[in-house]
């Protein structure tokens, strides 16, 4: 019996068959890889950073959490005008370094596509008979926002449609914004729309360039509250500021601005056979939340965290990789189904490896600006332009 033909080392150590898709340009693809192999092989990485970052206990995050707690030991993020001064504050200290500005649906557009779509969830969780009766109690805006959970499918396809057919002056360049509200008050309400709930307490929307912060009043289930709130927010800083920066770019480009903002948060569709939805783009994004909550609360571990962003290692040859990732300690730690997690050090070493194939290829922009400025083209779309033909 002929032997089973064995995969490439990549490809077991990220469960995903990626190899093919450098395949024409393996003569400088494969040193990188094989560099990258060692790198997250237990003898290449240091005692040091496995005692620390491969510690089932995770105490460099109760570590950190608990830097977190003595410095907001006057906020009880179960109250909810606590956990908006804890918000307020993080967002003030993320600003100070770096403006968030994009292009993002106007308010009168917001109206509008109410009125021509009313919420009917919504509506009828306020027992208000027309939806201009809401708005002094929601800005249209945030019901927009809201929406993506509240209502039904019904509702969110005659939604999209009317996004799409919005010119470019339906919408403006503005900040991101955020806002709290309790989770429990809303909670048969959101779920209407079957989104899965979001255990890490937050999610936004790409077209009001909002933050949604879930308050609950029962953290118990969380081991590290601050810091997952703390590190989550400033992902979706990431995700809803770089969003709106890219269709300020393609305001230049077309006369439907409505149509690529759908097509750039329905664009998991098309992923990488093994990986998660727009692996490329999400990684870029953790990475910047991350860098941005170590350059505002510096820790001893910081530099080995960051640097160990893209490893794991196994305790035998055979055996199946520990992450070294902080997001994924974070999700083990805190309850979040699926642990072992391992899928952020899998998407980062995978991102890290096409990031340097990238440039070694010499393009004129860089691996960043080639995701960044695609934001609207799945995964598999964006590959040709990572990798081009010869």
């Amino acid at each position: 019996m002929m032997k089973p033909l064995e995969s490439p080392p990549l490809d077991r150590i990220l469960d995903a068959p990626v190899s093919q898709l450098f395949e024409q340009h393996k003569d400088i693809a494969s040193p990188l890889v094989n560099r990258h192999i060692q790198e997250v092989k237990k003898k290449r990485v240091s005692p040091e950073a496995v005692k620390l970052l491969g510690d089932a206990n995770h105490a460099y995050l109760q570590e950190i959490e608990q830097d977190l707690h003595l410095r907001y030991h006057h906020i009880d993020l179960t109250t909810l005008s606590d956990l908006e001064a804890y918000i307020n504050t993080i967002f003030s200290e993320v600003t100070k370094h770096t403006s968030f500005f994009g292009t993002y649906l106007k308010e009168e557009a917001a109206i509008k596509i109410l009125q021509t779509c009313p919420p009917q969830d919504i509506m009828n969780f306020f027992q208000v008979k027309c939806v201009d009766d809401i708005f002094h109690r929601l800005s249209p805006l945030k019901i927009i926002s809201l929406s993506r959970y509240t209502e039904r499918q019904s509702w969110q396809k005659t939604y999209i449609s009317l996004l799409e057919s919005l010119p470019k002056d339906a919408f403006e360049q503005r900040q991101i914004t955020h806002f709290c509200f309790t989770h429990d008050t809303y909670k048969e309400l959101l779920r209407n729309s079957n989104q899965p709930q979001k255990l890490w307490n937050m999610s936004h929307n790409k077209v009001t360039g909002q933050i949604l912060i879930y308050h609950q009043t029962d953290l118990s289930h969380l081991r590290t509250p601050y810091l997952l709130y703390a590190l989550v927010f400033m992902h979706y800083i990431y995700e809803t500021s770089c969003a709106g920066a890219f269709y300020t770019y393609m305001q230049d480009k077309t006369n439907y601005l409505g149509q690529v903002m759908v097509q750039s948060f329905t664009n998991s569709k098309g992923r990488i056979e093994g990986l998660g939805a727009n692996v490329y783009s999400e990684t870029i994004f953790w990475a910047k939340g991350v860098n941005l909550f170590f350059l505002l609360n510096p820790s001893k571990h910081s530099e080995m965290i960051i640097s160990h962003a893209a490893c794991g290692y196994a305790k035998k040859e055979s055996s199946k990789h520990i992450s070294m990732n902080i997001i994924d300690h974070l999700w083990n730690l805190n309850g979040v189904p699926g642990a072992p997690h391992r899928y952020h050090f899998q998407e980062q070493l995978w991102t890290t490896i096409s990031k340097q194939l990238c440039e070694s290829l010499q393009h004129t922009s860089t691996f960043e600006e080639r995701i960044l400025k695609n934001l609207h083209m799945t995964d598999m779309q964006i590959v040709p332009i990572i990798f081009p033909h010869q």
